[in-house]
């Protein structure tokens, strides 16, 4: 059956070898097998995948989506060539043509399992900020790898080459070492999750709500309304303080008394403030001598209330007057 159906093509195609039908049709079955067993994934095994976990459903969907079909095409092509009898050199060419295919394909994958260990490991929050980076520098490591091994097998001498770009990357390295110090760190808060957006945090005296986790700072919202940007690098090596537990509205006032109270009476403020706060039913943090301003003394009142916004006036309201009045009957004086 085979003859004759070789006879009919020779029929038509005199010119055509036996070994160029089969190469063509081995090109073709491989083409239509590949196709269909891409379809197989994605019709069952992903759907059996989606009932049991939509995540990870969902990561196998991108998977073998990630599989494209210049891929499998050109793969069925190298494979449907092997039949021939190539030059050698034609031959070196379909290899090196495999190996970039080979390569452009594994950093198309790599983006997607780059994408699913950061949402795992760190949240969709990383996935967000550094999933293009890092997926970048990997896709450019798989084509760098592939473009070497085409000229490797097309006979180029890359030992030079490679060394090459081991002294570029080192000087790469050195130049870009507070950028890759912020990017580690950065990384380094998402998968320790010391704290996420929303949370109130202090870092060395300074406080905020977070704002956005950037790859190379931190914004925090500061209680009096000031943005503060501080470098992740700090951030990792820094005290963190989260108060996300209290779940409870930030506040902080600032008091001026004069120099000519004396410095033990001053330091009865604090007793009058904790006082005031339990009276006005706020969470003391702290209230410390922070700074002079003039001829005064600036005592620094840092607190937690609730967060219904009315609740939350009413009660420093509350504070205050309670303050001031404790302050009168002591003898302590305002600036």
């Amino acid at each position: 059956m085979a003859s004759n159906f070789l006879l009919v093509i020779h029929s038509y195609f005199p010119e055509i070898s036996d070994k160029q039908i089969f190469a063509l049709f081995y090109f073709f079955i491989f083409l239509i097998v590949f196709k269909l067993l891409k379809s197989f994934a994605l019709s069952r095994c992903v759907g059996a995948l989606r009932r049991k976990s939509v995540k990870a459903g969902d990561y196998a969907v991108s998977f073998v989506r990630s599989i494209k079909p210049w891929f499998y095409i050109s793969l069925a092509l190298w494979l449907g060539a092997q039949v021939l009898d190539l030059p050698p050199f034609l031959s070196q060419i379909f290899d090196a043509l495999l190996a970039v295919v080979l390569s452009l394909q594994a950093a198309k994958i790599s983006k997607v399992v780059t994408r699913h260990l950061l949402r795992k490991a760190a949240g969709a929050g990383a996935v967000r900020d550094f999933s293009g980076i890092i997926s970048f520098v990997v896709s450019a490591l798989f084509i760098v790898i592939g473009i070497l091994s085409a000229l490797a097998l097309l006979g180029v001498n890359v030992t030079a080459l490679i060394a090459g770009i081991g002294f570029g990357g080192v000087a790469l390295a050195l130049a870009a070492q507070k950028v890759f110090s912020d990017l580690f760190s950065s990384l380094t808060v998402y998968l320790d999750r010391q704290f996420a957006v929303g949370d109130y945090i202090v870092v060395s005296g300074e406080g905020g709500k977070v704002e956005k986790i950037g790859w190379r700072s931190t914004r925090l919202r500061a209680d009096s309304g000031e943005e503060i940007v501080i470098a992740n690098s700090l951030l990792v090596a820094g005290k963190i303080n989260n108060f996300k537990k209290h779940e409870k509205h930030p506040g902080v006032l600032n008091l001026s008394f004069s120099f000519t109270n004396s410095a033990d009476h001053l330091l009865s403020a604090h007793k009058i403030v904790a006082e005031a706060a339990k009276n006005a039913g706020l969470e003391l943090r702290r209230s410390a001598f922070v700074k002079t301003s003039g001829t005064a003394l600036v005592l620094e009142i840092n607190y937690f209330g609730p967060t219904d916004q009315d609740e939350f006036a009413a009660a420093t309201e509350k504070l205050l007057l309670k303050v001031k009045k404790r302050c009168e009957e002591s003898g302590l004086i305002f600036a």
